[in-house]
């Protein structure tokens, strides 16, 4: 019997996303690869993510918390750039799936962006 290995896959989300969309997002990654890292950043201590603590079971992903350390700042995007970029130099990864509603993120996601076309 012949097992084909699945692309690995880090799968990231932000916490602008809302756990309603989780299931429909894992539903997309497969065809791509098996996401081996599954994480969410936020500030855990904020009734903000009351919502998400069967998806986090369910779906076995991984909080990662992160203090709002100043109002109107963005600490939890700035934290998943971070592992981001560490996960990707350190990590081989066939692929990142970002999660997110912020629109920064959506210019990373085209691969024209990085090969100069």
């Amino acid at each position: 019997m012949t097992h084909t290995r699945r692309a690995p896959l880090a799968l990231l989300i932000d916490d602008a996303a809302a756990p309603r969309i989780v299931r429909s997002h894992l539903r997309e990654v497969p065809p791509l690869g098996s996401p081996v890292v599954k994480r969410i950043y936020g500030d855990w201590t904020t009734p903000n993510f009351k919502g998400w603590k069967l998806s986090l079971r369910d779906f076995d992903i991984h909080p990662i918390q992160q203090l709002a350390q100043t109002l109107g700042r963005n600490a939890t995007d700035g934290a998943m750039i971070i592992d981001t970029m560490h996960m990707f130099h350190t990590v081989r990864f066939s692929g990142f799936c970002i999660v997110s509603s912020d629109h920064y993120f959506s210019r990373h996601a085209d691969p024209k962006e990085h090969d100069g076309t």
